[in-house]
């Protein structure tokens, strides 16, 4: 059986379906690395610039709180897509067999729940608050 879409009509059809096809699987590939990428470089400018906001002590989901929540939730739908087109391309590519139907799945779930998170919001109230910062040491050494 032919692997390529086959386009009823004329054969010059199929010829233009056969030539995207590489550059559309590219692209869809492409996005499994520009996704995550994406993300990173979001939360890290988020988090430096949001005053009161700690990595080590506050979960990135924090960022889609107040008035520039608006970006997180964003970076979460864009991310969400990226990997789920990242999914789409995985299971095209991949010749037939388990792996070529799992690992999609798996990837296309965690695209899902990366969308899904910015239609669910964090609590406010349930994140934690800032620790105190170290007071410095008041003994000296000699």
């Amino acid at each position: 059986m032919n692997s390529t879409v086959s386009n009823p009509g004329a054969g010059a059809g199929r010829e233009a379906d056969a030539a995207e096809r590489p550059a559309l699987l590219g692209l869809l590939l492409v996005s499994g690395v520009a996704g995550p990428v994406l993300f990173v470089v979001s939360v890290l400018v988020q988090g430096a610039t949001r005053p009161g906001y700690n990595a080590w002590h506050h979960p990135v989901s924090d960022l889609a709180l107040g008035p520039q929540g608006w970006l997180q939730t964003a970076t979460f739908i864009l991310t969400g897509v990226l990997v789920l087109a990242f999914a789409a391309g995985l299971r095209w590519a991949l010749h037939p067999g388990a792996g070529a139907t799992w690992a999609p799945i798996l990837i296309g779930v965690t695209g899902l729940g990366l969308v899904a998170a910015a239609f669910f919001p964090t609590d406010p109230g349930a994140t934690r608050p800032m620790p105190p910062p170290p007071r410095p040491s008041t003994a000296r050494s000699t």
